[in-house]
């Protein structure tokens, strides 16, 4: 029987909460967020993990750094997409609309995306989804390779904060504000199906969320600062062994449900890296 641990990994450089990731475990990138209290400009870090450190990577435009963006969190260190949040500085304070790309070196501004924030993000640096956001809405906007944004189809949960993985066209997404919502749905690119509620009413599951698609995904702790983590297989949700320290607003990342970590967070505020590694399958063989 296969085994699911939890372990330790290098410590982001500075203590982040509301961040974002993309990437696997082992080439992991975490983008933006909100370094101390409330007020305090977005950070404009985005760091690199190799398996076992953190490195800076290239900075995001001031302009461009926010509090609880979007990602497409199954981009690489080499290619990610980053969008919207908010930041109090520059003024005016606000949700930013700025959409950038990341080659593994430097961003890059692209086509802005008007309406809600703080919504789930997942897909790839050319093909991201954007789900849902604040206030609570059914809109989904999927990108394409030159950047632009149209309509997908419509959530059948109004939601924001959520967590979601996948790709554009195989993708889920679960939980999320207002209140503690415990539905969860899957989209095939242009529909979404409710699937089985996860267990616990996580509520705001935004950025500690890892998976490969609608059929896998694992979403770890959550708010007030839960360490219970749980994992969908595509016909159910079964729980897992839990964080060592229990955060919400930490950045996740990972090949599959499997093979991902979570880093930052707020517990408070901090830069601790976990990694969740699931063991797989064993047999036992007699003979005779």
């Amino acid at each position: 029987i296969g085994v699911g641990a939890w372990a330790s990994g290098g410590n982001l450089p500075t203590p982040v909460s509301s961040v974002q990731g993309a990437g696997i475990q082992t080439a992991a990138l975490s983008i933006s967020g909100q370094p101390s209290a409330p007020g305090v400009a977005a950070t404009t870090a985005a760091n690199e993990y190799d398996g076992s450190s953190w490195t800076a990577g290239g900075s995001l435009a001031a302009g461009a750094a926010s509090y609880g963006g979007q990602s497409a969190n199954k981009g690489s260190q080499t290619a990610a997409l980053y969008w919207k949040g908010y930041n109090p500085t520059p003024a005016p304070a606000g949700m930013r609309d700025t959409v950038s790309s990341y080659n593994g070196s430097s961003w890059t501004a692209q086509p802005t995306l008007s309406g809600a924030g703080y919504g789930g993000g997942c897909g790839t640096q050319t093909a991201a989804l954007s789900i849902g956001g604040a206030p609570a809405t059914t809109t989904v906007n999927e990108s394409d390779a030159s950047y632009n944004w149209t309509t997908g189809g419509s959530l059948g949960t109004a939601r924001y904060a959520s967590g979601s993985a996948g790709p554009q066209t195989a993708a889920i997404t679960v939980a999320g504000l207002p209140g503690t919502i415990a539905n969860t749905e899957s989209y095939n690119g242009s529909a979404w199906t409710s699937l089985t509620n996860i267990p616990t009413n996580t509520g705001a599951m935004k950025d500690q969320a890892f998976g490969t698609d609608s059929d896998d995904i694992t979403v770890a702790g959550g708010p007030p600062n839960r360490s219970t983590c749980f994992q969908w297989n595509g016909t159910s949700w079964a729980a897992i062994p839990s964080l060592a320290t229990g955060r919400n607003g930490g950045s996740g990342a990972g090949a599959s449900g499997n093979n991902g970590l979570i880093a930052g967070g707020q517990t408070p505020f901090t830069n601790i890296t976990e990694e969740y590694t699931f063991a797989g399958q064993t047999k036992n063989i007699t003979t005779s």
